[in-house]
């Protein structure tokens, strides 16, 4: 790389973690690449509304996976530039089929977890258990492969390289210069929608790298 190609900061993909990382970077004069898949998302009425991008899948990738048995289902992500935002992993095959292996019932504890906490808490919240909704409801419902949507935990971070690939900073422990910011992150994955936990640890290790020398 010459020196007029010369970047402190290189983005790998715009989501909610790597666009915030790039905007909280803009103001020190580091010099930022960002590499994304798709094209900007268009400026129009559309992309504001739910129906034209959940139900039309307007703006989804025209593209199909695979899951583990071979079966065809259309992904529920996209490749604009800004995101989409241990048994588990996306594979290639010989004609670049994307393949996604799920184990459904991986790590069930953390989505449980709240719901328990909340069990406890009925009695100084004056509620009833019927007051709970039953698991039948969308926001506590087993949804199908293809609504996989907000993969995460690959990259976990943590204080011990054994069982974590990250420091507590995000960054790559056998690496200086390696973060990664994007929900893989996560030690283990919610029961919402991980776009503003993204977006805060973005921020947090932002400040880290504008505090690095060039």
């Amino acid at each position: 790389m010459t020196d007029a190609q010369h970047y402190d900061v290189i983005v790998v993909g715009t989501g909610a973690g790597g666009g915030t990382i790039a905007h909280r970077l803009a103001p020190t004069g580091k010099r930022i690449l960002l590499l994304a898949r798709g094209d900007c998302l268009p400026r129009e009425r559309d992309n504001r509304y739910s129906t034209a991008v959940f139900v039309k899948g307007k703006y989804r990738a025209p593209e199909s996976w695979f899951d583990k048995h071979g079966n065809q289902f259309p992904p529920e992500v996209n490749y604009y530039v800004g995101g989409n935002t241990p048994d588990n992993r996306v594979t290639l095959d010989r004609d670049g089929g994307i393949h996604l292996t799920l184990d459904e019932k991986n790590n069930i504890a953390g989505p449980n977890h709240p719901r328990h906490e909340l069990r406890g808490m009925r009695g100084h919240l004056g509620m009833y258990e019927d007051h709970l909704l039953s698991r039948s409801i969308y926001l506590h419902k087993g949804m199908p492969i293809g609504a996989t949507a907000h993969q995460a935990g690959t990259v976990r971070f943590g204080r011990d390289p054994a069982d974590s690939a990250l420091d507590v900073d995000c960054k790559a422990h056998d690496l200086d210069n390696l973060y990664v910011v994007d929900p893989s992150f996560f030690p283990s994955i919610g029961t919402v929608n991980p776009s503003l936990t993204a977006i805060t640890d973005a921020l947090r290790v932002g400040e880290r790298i504008a505090d690095r020398p060039r």
